[in-house]
């Protein structure tokens, strides 16, 4: 039985754009990961800018960003003192949530992949990951300006990356999990929500 829709698309012709539209959402999900990655410099600035109004809000009685020998920082006070810290591709945000655009650009090929479920993943794995390196340079900034530099080191080395790296396991536990919750529908209705 087909089934014939408003706008004149049924059978061949509906698969048809539906191929063409996973397609472009792949093509874009990729372009957009590839551009965080070569757009790297102005991810990370606004980046400082975020965490110097983060600063600003929490433990900075004034903070500015700028640039120095190429790499963003952002600049706070605390204790009558200026304390920076710089952003580097390494701290930057860009290469985790170009990891996440890359894999949905790869998964919503796959026909059984409902877009509405990967764009929900996505976006809330870009979001957390994206407020946690943000945590993370508020706790850092607090950590060098209270405890100074070795405490600072240890901070960074230790508990950022860790946090990163949790942070990455949980977020792809979430985006998988999310892609593949209820996927004991009947047939039928799966049909009708992808």
């Amino acid at each position: 039985m087909e089934v014939a829709f408003a706008n004149g698309l049924s059978g061949p012709r509906l698969a048809r754009r539906a191929r063409w539209t996973r397609w472009l959402v792949c093509a874009v999900c990729i372009g957009l990961g590839v551009g965080l990655v070569l757009y790297n410099f102005e991810t990370r600035q606004l980046e400082t800018l975020l965490a110097s109004k983060l600063a600003l809000w929490t433990y900075a009685s004034e903070s500015a960003t700028n640039v120095d020998l190429g790499t963003p920082y952002f600049a706070y006070a605390r204790g009558g003192k200026w304390w920076a810290l710089r952003v580097t591709p390494e701290c930057g945000i860009g290469v985790y949530v170009a990891g996440i655009l890359v894999l949905t650009g790869a998964l919503s090929l796959i026909q059984k992949v409902s877009l509405l479920r990967l764009f929900f993943a996505a976006s809330v794995s870009i979001a957390i990951l994206v407020l946690l390196n943000q945590v993370r340079f508020a706790a850092l900034g607090y950590i060098f300006a209270e405890l100074g530099r070795d405490a600072f080191n240890i901070s960074h080395s230790l508990g950022g990356s860790s946090l990163m790296l949790l942070g990455m396991v949980i977020c792809l536990l979430f985006y998988f999990r999310t892609l593949v919750a209820n996927s004991s529908r009947t047939p039928a209705r799966k049909h009708l929500v992808n």
